[in-house]
């Protein structure tokens, strides 16, 4: 019994894995700087800047480029994926980032579906909202990884066979958001529930055993 478990868990290994999230270094940027970030779309006061011009420690492994956004009340950064919601699955959604003036700066790392349009910003069904803090990079902060925000589906729901959008929302910094925020190597991780992969891992070595 105790071998076959572990031949079934060997079989769905592969099932966990990072999404492809577009564009989630920054670096394939056509417009001028300052401009939208491609595959992203922005609100007001965003688009993307370069580690060299804008330095700030730890970003050695960032690349050239990076996304900034003003992370004031009602603007946000956000992307619709090419993957959609299965059901019992576990999605988690992070960035690095850095607040781009002297204070830390609230993030609110955000998880939904789009219904009746095709804005990220006002079609947005939330899902699940984690607010991060990231340091001020003027205060002596460094670029580092957020813990992001984690979602579960159910067996069923509204979002089910929807793409997947993540977002990094807006809140009142109560006027210590200056700066803004900047965010960089986007990553949304995929990773059926335990049940579900027990579920898949018999069905699997069922059909090897035929």
């Amino acid at each position: 019994m105790r071998r076959t478990l572990i031949t079934a868990l060997l079989l769905v290994l592969p099932f966990s894995a990072s999404a492809a999230v577009l564009n989630a270094d920054f670096e394939d940027q056509p417009g001028p700087k300052f401009s939208s970030c491609k595959d992203w779309q922005v609100g007001l006061g965003g688009g993307w800047a370069d580690h060299a011009t804008f330095a700030a420690p730890n970003n050695g492994t960032l690349g050239l480029n990076f996304g900034f956004w003003s992370v004031d009340l009602n603007q946000m950064l956000g992307q619709v994926t090419t993957d959609v919601f299965a059901p019992n699955t576990i999605y988690t959604f992070s960035t690095w980032a850095i607040g781009g003036g002297g204070n830390d700066v609230t993030i609110p790392y955000e998880i939904g579906y789009l219904s009746g349009g095709n804005s990220v910003a006002n079609d947005f069904v939330l899902l699940a909202r984690v607010l991060n803090t990231a340091p001020g990079r003027n205060a002596g902060g460094a670029w580092g990884p957020m813990a992001g925000v984690t979602y579960t589906t159910g067996a069923s729901g509204p979002e089910i066979g929807l793409p997947v959008v993540i977002r990094l929302g807006g809140v009142n910094q109560g006027g210590a958001g200056g700066g803004g925020a900047w965010v960089d190597n986007a990553s949304l991780t995929i990773i059926p529930e335990p049940a579900g992969l027990l579920l898949l891992a018999v069905g699997l070595l069922a059909l090897r055993r035929r």
